[in-house]
């Protein structure tokens, strides 16, 4: 699923062009940082996005929607509406993962009810901000 989200896009829709394609983690000045980590599978290939989902949920319906033991795959990613660039690129991420036959929704909601879901253990996913740099050492989460 990593290789269907176009990351780049995201970042000069979202962010203005400011970044590069990364998973969240320590930065590049941090001691932490290790490159192999921040950038594997970052890469926008749709092609090889559809190979490794068809290998584990390659049964699809007549939407080309994928299938998980003949029921439909979907699930609900919940966003905080306080940060609007996390509700924007998170309906890009359902987007992304729509057109590889994951059947994906991006909730935008209040934090508290976001956060209540979430130590209630019920909801599907979330989005939150973390820390980079030095936070991985100061803030262990």
């Amino acid at each position: 699923m990593s290789y269907a989200i176009d990351r780049q896009e995201i970042i000069d829709t979202v962010y203005m062009s400011q970044g590069e394609p990364a998973h969240p983690g320590p930065l590049p000045e941090s001691p932490l940082y290790n490159e192999q980590l921040a950038k594997q599978y970052t890469e926008y290939d749709v092609a090889k996005a559809n190979e490794y989902l068809d290998k584990v949920l390659p049964e699809k319906d007549g939407n080309g929607m994928r299938l998980l033991d003949g029921k439909p795959f979907s699930f609900v990613i919940e966003i905080s509406n306080s940060f609007k660039e996390h509700v924007d690129s998170g309906k890009m991420v359902a987007k992304y993962w729509q057109a590889v036959g994951i059947n994906a929704q991006a909730k935008p909601e209040d934090r508290s009810l976001m956060y209540e879901r979430k130590n209630n253990n019920d909801l599907d996913a979330m989005i939150w901000g973390g820390a980079g740099g030095r936070g991985a050492i100061l803030d262990t989460r």
